[in-house]
């Protein structure tokens, strides 16, 4: 039987990077699902148990430590969600 594939949030708000983060990362063998706001990353996050990693930019809008915050706020809701912060 084959193993499941992790699955990863992508979070960020650039469209273009959004999609090149994901194609690299199922590339590398993950199954992947976008979101463009930290508020919409947590309502992902608090509905869908089956994420294993959140891929988060630092920088998201105008707002330098967001991506910092949202990662604070994600590993309340999932203590076990292993975070990676990019930034560009």
């Amino acid at each position: 039987m084959a193993q499941e594939r992790p699955f990863a949030l992508v979070v960020e708000d650039d469209e273009f990077t959004s999609v090149g983060t994901e194609v690299l990362l199922e590339d590398l063998g993950f199954r992947t699902v976008a979101e463009a706001t930290p508020q919409a990353a947590l309502e992902h996050l608090r509905a869908d148990r089956t994420i294993d990693v959140l891929v988060a930019d630092l920088g998201l809008g105008k707002d330098a430590q967001a991506g910092l915050v949202l990662a604070m706020e994600a590993v309340t809701i999932r203590p076990d969600l292993a975070v990676v912060y990019v930034s560009g």
